[in-house]
């Protein structure tokens, strides 16, 4: 059964190493008759949060015009609003109640303990409106972690980007191949 597969190759150079494998990669895969496309991720803008509550307080649409939702709507086949809620408190209900009406799962991400975070307090607002709309917790588990650098703790607690997709699509039943 053929598969679509997406390569996104983080290379800094064009028919570099890492490229390169990503072509060899991409030419197996299709020679075995799978549906192959390839990112190249230095020709795509990928911006970070900058903090502006235009999604969260005005329920708008980010104003970062960046390529993020096109390069998660290919690997995922979703279309994925992503909204940063940079408050917990007043939390912004308007906004959880649309999304949470309108959308399958709402996933929470945070950078600290899942236990009284941000995915609490929109538990909280949906079970108030009791939505059908499902919930996806990551964050940090009400566990002691090893100490070390930035990166080294984030992916031990599981909030590096492989991990946070691996979770979205375990939740939403989609395998890892």
């Amino acid at each position: 059964m053929a598969k679509k597969v997406l390569i996104l190759s983080s290379s800094p150079r064009r028919g570099g190493n890492s490229d390169t494998l990503c072509d060899e990669f991409m030419r197996g895969a299709m020679e075995s008759g799978n549906e192959v496309e390839k990112i190249f991720l230095r020709d795509k803008i990928i911006n970070y949060c900058t903090g502006c509550s235009t999604c969260s307080r005005y329920n708008k649409p980010c104003p970062q015009k960046d390529d993020t939702a096109e390069i998660l709507e290919k690997e995922l086949g979703l279309k994925p609003t992503v909204i940063n809620m940079h408050t917990i408190k007043p939390i912004d209900t308007e906004c959880i109640n649309e999304m949470s009406s309108t959308h399958e799962l709402i996933v929470s991400i945070e950078e600290h303990n899942v236990i009284g975070g941000l995915g609490a307090a929109i538990a909280e607002v949906m079970a108030r409106r009791k939505t059908e709309c499902r919930q996806l917790f990551i964050g940090i588990n009400d566990a002691n972690c090893k100490m070390g650098s930035r990166s080294f703790m984030l992916k031990q607690v599981g909030l590096v980007a492989d991990d946070i997709v691996m979770k979205i699509k375990e939740s939403l039943g989609i395998k890892n191949d």
